[in-house]
């Protein structure tokens, strides 16, 4: 008989593959960012070549192909990700194949939770690049990896924003110019450089608005009407509002200051107004709210995540004006075209909220699995940041011997001073920089440690937490759970869960109320 040898993949030995034989399943995923999408060596055809390469070299059939273009790997909330998700629950597949672990994850806890779900459904993640298989060393090296793209993401946020910081500090705006500027890209020296430049047809506007309001004849709400009828309307064409105004008439950029991160810096840009108006702006802005009634305090957990079932729209909340209750409602209630979904009263939504929190409990053994794979994440990853530690250790060793050589030479004349005393300085930059580095592995470990405390805490009994925590912190928790809640005729009619809950309810399939209410079927 014929017979064709196949190398499975799994851990490196090698399968029979006969005539009649069934070919192991596999399904392939691809993503890019939108800056990598130029890159041929990382773009989404690129990726797929190189993957179906690999099934055809392992001998194993493509059922389907999935991509994210234009997508970031922070979370896992991509479209042809959960697609994939999807597809592997309702069909007998053998690997998920990546090319690249940073493809799958840029998030140890999303890394974990998803490779949990694999796990469940006997689907082996597959990386091209990364040698990983269900042994001790392929697990050890796809956590470290799912690390190592965890930290590159977190650092290429903290890179954009140390460059922002910089760029402030020299004087340029590094975002959106506001109101009454516009963003500019001109040369210099063959270089491109983005700069801030007053808006001919809206600055005019501005400066009206900083003179009105120095009057002190003006509320927010009355210029906010004069500003309209002048022409200075919202994107929507309509008035702009208080809190808008208020921002405005407060940003000290007007005046020529760059303010950003707690940094404050003068501005290459070209002042609006003068010093002085910005201050009796700011005098009456003052003053107006010690005069303004105090309002009425009360927190509103579940805003943010609430929206309309019958319209889409988003649910506010606020008092009835006896102040003894509180209702949320549709923004567009009050607006055309009208919403009809009465208001509902925070109290009962609330409990109804609380009421499904209390339901949400991991199974023991999934429980058990998922603490498994947290703990042994963190153990995997700390063991390769205790690798970098001691050569930072040996490298400040070196540095602070050679700085001990300079005072040497110092003392012996062998050496210029002027050369000793700028390599003593090379040196303590470099031993600064490692010593950073150093407390930033330590913070990092603690903080690592404490998201695999608090993941196992949160899938244990998140209902338990609630009721322990302030208002402000059960709003948290309630967006840590909840991605959307949507509501009609005063109850829940549909939820969506943010990772890890959705896959936590989706095990209590015994209780049919989660099906209708995560499905939307109750209406």
């Amino acid at each position: 008989m014929c017979q064709l040898l196949a190398k499975d993949g799994r851990g490196g030995t090698f399968t029979p593959a006969i005539f009649g034989y069934k070919a192991m399943k596999a399904i392939i995923y691809a993503r890019v960012s939108t800056e990598e999408q130029a890159d041929e060596g990382f773009s989404l055809d690129a990726q797929l070549r190189i993957m179906k390469d690999h099934c055809k070299a392992n001998g194993w059939k493509v059922e389907k192909e999935f991509m994210d273009a234009g997508a970031s790997a922070r979370t896992s909330d991509r479209p042809d990700f959960q697609k994939a998700l999807e597809f592997i629950k309702e069909n007998k597949i053998d690997y998920f194949v990546v090319q690249r672990i940073d493809r799958f994850a840029r998030n140890i806890t999303d890394h974990a939770m998803v490779k949990l779900r694999l796990q469940k459904a006997g689907v082996q993640l597959v990386s091209v690049n990364e040698n990983i298989s269900d042994k001790a060393d392929g697990k050890l090296v796809e956590t470290i990896m799912a690390a190592i793209a965890q930290y590159q993401s977190d650092n290429i946020g903290e890179e954009a924003r140390k460059g922002m910081t910089e760029k402030a500090r020299q004087g340029d705006w590094p975002q959106m110019a506001p109101l009454g500027y516009k963003n500019k890209t001109i040369k210099e020296n063959k270089t491109e450089r983005k700069i801030v430049v007053l808006d001919s047809g809206k600055a005019p506007y501005m400066k009206a608005m900083f003179e009105l309001y120095a009057t002190n004849n003006f509320s927010l709400k009355a210029l906010s009407q004069d500003m309209y009828s002048r022409g200075l309307k919202s994107k929507n064409n309509t008035p702009i509002s208080e809190s808008q105004l208020f921002n405005y008439l407060s940003n000290p950029f007007y005046k020529g200051l760059i303010v950003w991160g707690g940094l404050t810096a003068q501005g290459n840009h070209k002042p609006l107004i003068s010093p002085i108006l910005f201050e009796q702006a700011q005098r009456i802005l003052r003053m107006r709210a010690k005069e303004a009634p105090r309002k009425y305090k009360y927190d509103f957990i579940l805003r943010g995540i609430l929206f309309c079932n019958q319209c889409g729209a988003r649910l506010t909340a606020e008092y009835a004006k006896s102040k003894r209750f509180a209702y949320y409602y549709c923004l567009r209630y009050r607006n055309r075209p009208k919403c009809n979904q009465v208001y509902i009263p925070t109290k009962d939504l609330e409990a109804k909220v609380i009421n499904f929190l209390e339901k949400i409990q991991m199974k023991k053994s999934m429980l058990n699995l998922f603490e498994a794979i947290m703990k042994d994440a963190y153990k995997e990853i700390s063991q390769n940041s205790g690798d970098e530690r001691k050569i930072i250790k040996r490298k400040l060793a070196q540095l602070k011997r050679k700085q001990e050589n300079l005072v040497e030479s110092l003392a012996e004349k062998s050496l210029p001073k002027d050369v000793i005393n700028q390599k003593y300085r090379q040196y303590e930059e470099e031993i600064l920089l490692l010593e950073s580095r150093f407390s930033n592995i330590n913070k990092q470990n603690m903080e690592n440690l404490d998201v695999v405390k608090d993941s196992i805490k949160l899938v244990k009994d998140c209902s338990r937490l609630y009721k322990k925590f302030s208002p402000e912190n059960k709003t948290i928790l309630l967006r840590t759970i909840f991605k959307r809640i949507e509501t009609k005729d005063k109850d829940i009619a549909k939820i969506e869960l943010n990772q890890p809950f959705n896959w936590i309810v989706a095990q209590n399939k015994e209780n049919k109320e989660f099906d209708t209410i995560l499905s939307g079927s109750a209406y």
